[in-house]
């Protein structure tokens, strides 16, 4: 190797003594480990072993821990049989009859229109005869006297 590159000091493979050192680290006996690196090798070997069976059961806890917390909520309820409720939760939930069709499209047509004279900057005047039309139409959706709260026997 030169010591200063520029210089003319030649390198040891310009010389030829590469070939000299090769035969002579060729020549040497191979060395002899000491007796305790086997056993130190097993002896890592078997802490990486433990490590990683001690990282599988904390993941599978982990895992099961999870399944266990989060599993409830994924549990759908069974449904209730229609005997199962009483006539008075049937008739508060039924669904609205194909007469009341002309109001719901009213209604909506009226929630349109009111969305649009806000979006718009209507004035208060115009919101508000829009808003005396709607109750109107949602008045004629509602029962006329709505059903009193039942108990419920258990």
């Amino acid at each position: 190797m030169n010591p200063m590159p520029g210089t003319d000091t030649p390198r040891p493979s310009e010389t030829g003594d590469d070939a000299r050192v090769l035969a002579y680290l060729a020549g040497l006996p191979e060395p002899e480990p000491p007796a305790t690196l086997w056993l130190r090798l097993a002896a890592a070997r078997q802490r990486r072993h433990t490590r990683r069976r001690a990282a599988r059961f904390g993941l599978a806890a982990v895992a099961a821990l999870a399944l266990a917390v989060l599993a409830p909520w994924r549990v759908a309820p069974p449904p209730l049989a229609p005997s199962a409720l009483p006539p008075e939760a049937v008739a508060t939930f039924a669904m609205p009859s194909l007469d009341d069709a002309d109001a719901i499209a009213e209604l909506r047509a009226l929630d349109r229109a009111l969305q649009s004279a806000y979006e718009q900057g209507a004035s208060e005047q115009e919101v508000a005869a829009l808003w005396r039309a709607r109750e109107r139409a949602a008045a004629r959706l509602q029962p006329a006297t709505p059903p009193l709260p039942q108990p419920l026997r258990i």
